[in-house]
């Protein structure tokens, strides 16, 4: 059974395949991770859709 699900998509590619069962909090720890990368990348698709907004706008 392979330690990367399918659930990670393309990030399964770069995930350590080694044959150490991860853990529950090694888990959270990546999802928190995940998350606060997807949560900047919005903020900052955001703030630069803002910019553009403004510019256009006068």
């Amino acid at each position: 059974m392979p330690l990367v699900s399918h659930s990670w998509g393309m990030l399964g590619f770069f995930l350590p395949k080694n044959d150490n069962a991860w853990i529950a909090s090694d888990r959270r720890e990546r999802l928190k991770l995940v998350a606060t990368v997807l949560v900047s990348v919005a903020a900052l698709a955001g703030g630069f859709g803002l910019l553009v907004f403004g510019l256009a706008a006068h």
